[in-house]
């Protein structure tokens, strides 16, 4: 344990993640000699603003296990929901980003703390991707096991390619009841890596072991021991640790198949025990009508509770607004086709033609065809938008 006392009176120093200036929501940095990292879905980054300031892992649909020093109020964000979770290998390539609802960040926790650097988010609706499951077996004998870590950042020190998933491994060198150690050979942890995992294999399933809480990218790996913090896991859950994947009163988590006593609950099956299924936030991520609009539908099962917007590039074509939405390319026309192009000078559908305005009625007035009426169009279309937009 001497290492360990001699780490731990140098940590605070040594914290990972969130910087005190506002660019914080830039990045930070990742896993040191590691490599790109296309696996592991329910790794994810944590961001505001489109930058990765954390990673975290998804360990039930709808909830991610991260570093308490990623959460409020140690960081900018005054609140969880100014979070958001990026699930994919690049922040903002290819991927899909899920806003946070609430969150609990272990109180203990502050700067100059050695422990419960641990937290939890919740996510708005569930994520269509397995979880990873946490260890709720002590670590005291895996000393010398190997790990993986993980997590989006630069990849050595002052480089400047931060936002990608890399992955590296190590080995767990020792372990306390609140924290263990790894190598930082052949790869280490860097502030942009807090909140990833440490992954540890047993009995042949991959568990997050730890949380990285602190780095210095070369001689120290500083892992918060997940299994020290069950109960506060399972109260933020609602799960009963003792519960089974049968009829035994409790509902299970990670089953393979629908438990009977969960309901209605989010467990990863839309429905399947459930009188009203659009009351199961597992079916807000279905492509159908839900309440809940999933985007990311194929286009043959276009979700019906996704509205299109007019002069929004939603990639849904609203046909009473043809001339304005971005996604009716395809549609607009000058000809006779029942649908008014503006762009046209000449569109026999437009009444009156587009470009003029010219309305006379007796005792009236008169708003010449030389006048701009951009304006116009933009009213109509604010108008459509706030008809058609859900809450």
């Amino acid at each position: 344990m001497r290492r360990l006392a001699l780490i731990l009176a140098l940590a605070p120093g040594a914290a990972a993640c969130a910087p005190d200036d506002p660019s914080w929501g830039e990045a930070q940095a990742p896993i040191v000699n590691g490599e790109v990292n296309e696996g592991d879905p329910a790794v994810v980054a944590l961001t505001q603003r489109g930058g990765a300031f954390c990673t975290g892992t998804l360990i039930r649909h709808d909830v991610v296990l991260t570093a308490a020093h990623c959460l409020p109020p140690h960081i900018p964000a005054s609140s969880y929901n100014r979070i958001d979770v990026f699930f994919g290998t690049r922040v903002g390539g290819v991927g899909e980003t899920i806003d946070v609802v609430d969150g609990w960040t272990h109180p203990e926790w502050h700067d100059d703390a050695y422990f419960y650097d641990i937290g939890l988010i919740r996510l708005k609706r569930p994520a269509a991707i397995d979880p990873i499951p946490f260890r709720t077996a002590s670590m005291s004998g895996e000393v010398g096991s190997r790990a993986r870590i993980t997590g989006f950042g630069i990849s050595k020190g002052l480089a400047s390619d931060s936002g990608i998933k890399r992955v590296g491994a190590t080995t767990v060198v020792e372990v306390s009841p609140e924290l263990f150690i790894m190598n930082t050979t052949p790869s280490a942890i860097c502030s942009g890596d807090s909140g990833g995992p440490a992954l540890v294999t047993r009995d042949g399933v991959e568990e997050v072991a730890g949380v990285n809480s602190r780095g210095d990218c070369t001689q120290t790996n500083i892992e918060t021991n997940v299994h020290h913090y069950l109960d506060q896991i399972y109260a933020f859950l609602g799960e009963d640790p003792s519960a089974t994947c049968e009829a035994d009163g409790a509902c299970g988590a990670l089953c393979d198949a629908p438990d009977p006593d969960c309901l209605c609950a989010t467990d990863g099956f839309c429905g399947e025990h459930c009188d009203d299924a659009t009351s199961d936030a597992d079916c807000a991520t279905q492509c159908a009508a839900d309440g809940t609009c999933n985007p990311d539908c194929p286009d043959e099962e276009t979700d019906p509770d996704c509205a299109p917007l007019c002069g929004a590039a939603d990639g849904l074509c609203d046909p009473l607004c043809v001339s304005l939405d971005p996604d009716c390319d395809e549609m607009r026309s000058c000809e006779d086709d029942g649908m008014c192009d503006a762009s046209c000078d000449d569109d026999p559908d437009c009444a009156p033609a587009a470009g003029s305005l010219d309305i006379q009625p007796e005792g009236g007035c008169s708003v010449a065809g030389d006048d701009d009426t951009s304006w116009l169009w933009l009213v109509m279309a604010g108008l459509i938008a706030a008809r058609r937009r859900r809450p």
